[in-house]
């Protein structure tokens, strides 16, 4: 059988049994550059993609006119697309004069994005770069309040570059960023944004040489995955826990250096992924400092163990080089509990967009899925959608270098539905804040399934099915529900439909719903949210969840 045949048979069947709607993935264009212009899509270990819970997506994308007028000539734009990512249009753009790529984030209301972006704040041609910081309401279309600058840059061997940052469940800011300093070392950094005050920064690695840092959250711990110079050039894993504010004592992870199988050093590029276990996985590509012998690999640590016993390798990619190279070609995208894992080859010039993906630790299929073929440079930059707020379906945002002056696409799949959180819970007296949450992805036609944790035990609750997450009748949303007796919580949506139900005897529930078989609620945000009896949290004896909101495909 032919290498060619087998790959088409393996599409078939992934299409069909493996990844439902594979074949219906999307590739459509956010931006192309202009006569003169550059566009480009954000690196790897950034966020370019982001949703909201109205249904929403949301693109970052640098631009840069061409007219050579030093900061003021260049920006970062921000896009919106209603129609999942089939059309795109400007939303906004940065103020800080000569923004560069950066990342967004959809906060805990599900309707404010978090957008942190390098930046040289003056119009000389000699500026250097700062990280800077800032929230946009998609609501009202405005940006909240001034741009406040994380790092400032102070000359040209002490800057700071590609930042990406996250939002925990309760809402803390961690910004992670390269700290460019060539008088003593290169160095990952962080700061964090929680309670309103900012902390003051921390250095993200123990060695030297920490770059193209990557940040992704579970629950409130925070994790980081970047390059060091250990043992010639070794990726890393650190945790942090925002709430104690203070390092994991398992201390740096080992990565690369932990494959026994291939001991080539690594190259730069890097990200990860934390399932809702604690699992987590980490793509890197080793090699040596001559091409011919590169590899795609991810490594797993099993979720409490924080050592990555086991490494897969994706795919042979000969022309990726080991040491201070860097690959923006290969990246993770999360849905629910599946890893995919979506590359390109500098070894095909970049022509072609390929598909593998675990479940566990197994790489499936055996030949990897062609999602896309395209000109020389074409797929040069994936920066994969991985967040964990929500159940999302397979995305990236794509950098094709072969256009003149750059062109940025969206890679969506068309039949994935989405679940967004909005809108955090409450915990009164009691120690633990109800949570409610979907397992699965909602579909037309299909079921979809709840889960709810950390409710006081065998206790009645109600499930609230609504329409808008910003009127109740006359009134405003959020609602705060201290005047009910129930201090510190909110109900975020409307009130349409309610349903009874009650949790066991560990406090957790589940709950299958059947999404009606009709394609009019394609794309419409339907929100949920939990009334909880919870007797001694405070004078209404109830609590509420946080809010989520689906959108069926």
């Amino acid at each position: 059988m032919s290498h060619r045949f087998l790959s088409f048979v393996t599409s078939l069947i992934a299409c069909a049994l493996f990844l439902p709607g594979t074949c219906l993935a999307q590739l459509n264009t956010v931006t192309t550059a202009g006569s003169g212009e550059t566009v480009q899509g954000v690196l790897s270990g950034q966020q370019g993609l982001a949703r909201t819970a109205d249904g929403r997506l949301w693109a970052m994308t640098y631009y840069n006119d061409g007219k050579g007028n030093n900061a003021k000539s260049q920006f970062d734009r921000i896009y919106v697309s209603s129609d999942n990512g089939k059309t795109w249009k400007i939303a906004t753009t940065t103020r800080t004069p000569g923004s560069v790529r950066g990342s967004l984030r959809t906060g805990v209301d599900g309707r404010t994005l978090h957008v942190a972006w390098q930046a040289n704040d003056s119009t000389s041609a000699t500026a250097f770069y700062s990280v800077y910081y800032a929230t946009y309401d998609t609501v009202k279309s405005t940006w909240n309040g001034s741009d406040f600058r994380v790092a400032k840059g102070l000359n040209s061997n002490n800057q700071y570059l590609s930042p990406d940052l996250v939002v925990t469940p309760k809402g803390t800011v961690v910004v992670c960023y390269n700290g460019h300093r060539q008088s003593s070392a290169w160095s990952g950094r962080m700061r964090m944004l929680k309670n309103n005050s900012w902390r003051v920064e921390q250095r993200i690695n123990v060695d030297l040489y920490g770059i193209q840092q990557d940040c992704q959250v579970h629950g409130e711990d925070v994790y980081f995955a970047y390059r060091t110079n250990s043992g010639l050039y070794g990726i890393r894993c650190r945790r942090y826990d925002t709430e104690k504010e203070a390092w994991g004592a398992e201390g740096e992870m080992r990565v690369s250096q932990a494959n026994t199988t291939n001991s080539n050093r690594a190259s730069s590029g890097n990200n990860l992924v934390v399932l809702s276990n604690g699992d987590i996985y980490v793509i890197y590509a080793k090699g040596t400092q001559a091409a011919g012998k590169g590899e795609i690999w991810v490594g797993i640590a099993l979720g409490g163990t924080y050592k990555f016993t086991k490494h897969v390798k994706v795919d042979n990619d000969p022309s990726l080089r080991g040491g201070n190279f860097t690959y923006y070609s290969y990246g993770l995208s999360r849905t629910g509990n599946r890893i995919n894992v979506l590359y390109s080859k500098l070894s095909e010039k970049n022509v072609k967009l390929y598909l593998r993906w675990f479940i566990g630790s197994q790489l499936i299929p055996p030949v990897p899925v062609v999602l896309a073929s395209g000109a020389s440079r074409e797929f040069e930059w994936i920066s994969a959608h991985r967040n964990s707020s929500g159940q999302h379906g397979m995305m990236a945002l794509l950098m094709d270098r072969g256009t003149a002056g750059g062109r940025v696409q969206a890679l969506v799949r068309a039949t994935d539905g989405a679940s967004v959180f909005h809108g955090m819970g409450c915990a009164g007296k009691l120690a633990l804040t109800p949570w409610l949450g979907a397992s699965s992805l909602p579909s037309i036609g299909g079921k979809l399934d709840l889960a709810m944790k950390d409710m006081p035990k065998s206790t009645p609750a109600l499930l609230f099915l609504g329409l808008s997450d910003r009127q109740l009748g006359p009134i405003p949303l959020p609602l705060s529900l201290a005047f009910i007796g129930m201090p510190g919580c909110q109900l975020v949506q409307d009130l349409i439909v309610t349903l009874g139900f009650g949790s066991k005897s560990n406090g957790t529930a589940t709950m299958q719903l059947p999404m009606p078989n009709d394609q009019r609620f394609a794309g419409l945000p339907i929100y949920f949210q939990s009334f909880v009896v919870a007797n001694g949290a405070n004078g209404a004896n109830a609590l509420m969840t946080n809010g989520i909101a689906m959108t069926a495909r």
